[in-house]
């Protein structure tokens, strides 16, 4: 997810469309990915989201709630979050 993530956007994909194509091409169903693409859609703080996601349970204003089963998919997520605060 995340080569598919980098390669949309060194291609000169806004973040906002890379993480809906993202959310529409995931087979796993609702999920952080889908969170943070409405929250980027409508103008959100990506890192936030991400970030307020992996704390197992969230409601990003989008009436769903998402759940992040393992420890270490938390621990890769924050750190995209932070890789995505240093780049913007």
């Amino acid at each position: 997810m995340v080569e598919k993530l980098a390669v949309l956007l060194t291609a000169g994909v806004p973040p906002a469309a890379a993480w809906v194509y993202l959310a529409e091409s995931s087979t796993g169903g609702p999920g952080v990915v889908s969170t943070v693409a409405k929250s980027a859609a409508s103008g959100g703080n990506v890192a936030s989201i991400i970030l307020t996601a992996v704390d197992y349970e969230v409601t990003a204003g989008v009436r769903q709630t998402v759940r992040v089963p393992a420890p270490e998919t938390a621990v890769a997520w924050r750190g995209l979050a932070a890789a995505w605060i240093v780049a913007t």
